[in-house]
């Protein structure tokens, strides 16, 4: 009998310090920590490219000039071919060939940066580019105007790091850039600009 009871008390005593089940105070797993939430840098990593980055039409209707459809260049490439260059300035079609006159005549070279289908170029090219007054500023200058979506084009965008078109890059003869600008620019800021960047010459 006394055994009997004895046994009995023991499993109660076994039975009273058994472990909690598992799930019963443990952390939530919906509150537990997976490891699952992407990091600063991976959400970095799968970002959209800069849509001011060179041959990446911008998005932002902010980034183009305004103007209506029947203004010249819409429909003109923005390089020129040769025929449709303006005699007022003098052009060439690589940047070895104009250092090499530059070098020969005393001159600087501009190298006239820009895309087919940009805006501000196309304006610049039939505002700027056919005014006698810029011209008459820029008469010792060479003008190389280079599509940074062609082959050459992107060679010399890298080199120059070129990222937003339009841009001029003012060059002595030794190559060595001397000054640029950056962006549209109506005639008169452009020949206020220009003539900054000429004094550091």
């Amino acid at each position: 009998m006394k055994a009997g009871i004895w046994m009995v008390a023991g499993l109660a005593l076994l039975a009273g310090c058994a472990p909690k089940e598992s799930g019963i105070g443990a952390t939530p797993p919906s509150q537990a920590t997976t490891g699952s939430e992407p990091s600063h840098d991976a959400t970095k990593e799968s970002a959209p490219k800069d849509p001011g980055q060179v041959g990446t039409k911008p998005a932002d209707p902010s980034h183009a000039v305004s103007k209506t459809t029947d203004e010249p260049g819409d429909t003109e490439p923005a390089t020129m071919p040769g025929d449709e260059r303006s005699k007022l300035f003098v052009w060439s079609d690589t940047d070895e060939h104009a250092l090499q006159e530059a070098k020969a005549s005393g001159k600087y070279v501009v190298l006239k940066m820009e895309t087919t289908w940009s805006p501000q170029c196309k304006i610049m090219n039939h505002e700027a580019f056919q005014d006698p007054e810029y011209a008459k500023l820029v008469k010792d200058a060479i003008f190389v105007p280079i599509d940074v979506e062609t082959d050459y084009g992107k060679k010399m965008a890298k080199k120059w790091d070129t990222g937003t078109v339009p841009i001029m890059h003012f060059l002595r003869p030794d190559g060595k850039e001397f000054g640029f600008i950056l962006g549209y620019q109506d005639v008169p800021l452009l020949i206020k600009k220009t003539k900054r960047v000429l004094a550091q010459r």
